[in-house]
């Protein structure tokens, strides 16, 4: 069970990050091309109850990629409108979507003596107790383990506890493009190496307690924000999902920034995938996590890099 929650724990934080920025701070972690969405006003000229998750339209030449960029962070059997995507769909060469969960091997450790209170201030393990019982939990199986793998093993309880799911994608999208008939074809996740993996195991004390409030922090974006960002995202309000994202955070890592390489490896092996689909005739569909498609270097601005690509800004149900 402990391996398994390891490696859930390890896939969690290569989705996700944690908040850890004061928010007043400039945001510039988007490319630049955001800007035109955070400032410009938000207009349709179709009026429905519930638009579209937004899709961008790139184009080279004679083909042209329609991408959906989602969140990894949602509830459990979230409804959508899916009419945008399976229009979409129709005549498709193939579907592109992450590849689901690998089950990474890491290694968390125990404590060497002593529980977590005897390791972290009495304001973190206070605020460690207050969010399990805001979650409905004790979180007191955990706590003969490093403060950042406890903290890891309860931010997944709590998910399971608030019918919240990590995954690259909403479940029912690779079911559209099948009973489309479009082939579905998978971009595999880059989880790190082993000694990413267990990056934690390496983190001193100080380190350990700051891995532990950043997972906090997460939790409470969760409970305070998340239920937004989540409406946002459904309804293409996409200058929404950007003031709403979590903070990118690394405290979970070591100095060598384990996250930050893992990060930057995805965006690379989507960019590759984005670039050979806009070197093939016709229409290719695709569906990646958001932050690895409009991060500022990340896999659109790769992309853009080419000037013969055309990138058209995300729209709800237009035509």
């Amino acid at each position: 069970m402990v391996k398994i929650l390891a490696r859930l724990a390890v896939i969690l934080l290569c989705l996700t990050g944690t908040t850890a920025h004061a928010q007043n701070e400039p945001d510039e972690r988007w490319s630049d091309i955001t800007e035109v969405i955070v400032k410009a006003p938000r207009t349709t000229e179709v009026t429905v109850r519930a638009p579209c998750p937004a899709m961008w339209r790139l184009q080279r030449g004679e083909s042209v990629v329609w991408v959906m960029p989602t969140l990894t962070t949602v509830t459990f059997g979230m409804k959508w409108d899916e009419r945008c995507l399976k229009r979409r769909l129709k005549g498709a060469n193939a579907f592109l979507v992450q590849s689901e969960w690998i089950r990474v091997p890491a290694e968390p450790e125990l404590l060497k003596k002593g529980r977590i209170q005897d390791v972290v201030s009495p304001e973190t393990y206070a605020r460690y107790k207050a969010a399990a019982r805001r979650a409905g939990e004790s979180g007191a199986r955990y706590e003969r383990f490093r403060p950042g793998w406890a903290a890891s093993f309860f931010l997944k309880d709590a998910y399971n506890k608030h019918n919240l799911i990590n995954e690259s994608y909403p479940r029912r999208i690779p079911l559209l493009a099948r009973g489309a008939g479009v082939p579905v074809r998978e971009i595999l996740l880059f989880t790190g190496d082993e000694d990413g993996r267990n990056s934690r195991n390496r983190l001193d004390a100080a380190g350990d307690e700051a891995c532990m409030n950043s997972i906090l922090d997460r939790l409470d974006h969760t409970h305070n924000k998340l239920p937004a960002m989540i409406e946002a995202w459904r309804t293409a309000d996409i200058a929404t999902v950007l003031k709403l994202f979590p903070p990118e955070d690394e405290r979970c890592f070591p100095p060598r920034q384990d996250g930050k390489i893992i990060q930057q490896e995805n965006e690379r092996r989507w960019s590759q995938a984005l670039t050979t689909a806009l070197n093939t005739p016709g229409k290719t569909v695709v569906a990646l996590p958001l932050s690895w498609f409009l991060y500022r270097g990340g896999a659109l601005d790769q992309v853009r890099q080419d000037e013969a690509v055309i990138v058209t800004l995300p729209e709800g149900l237009e035509d």
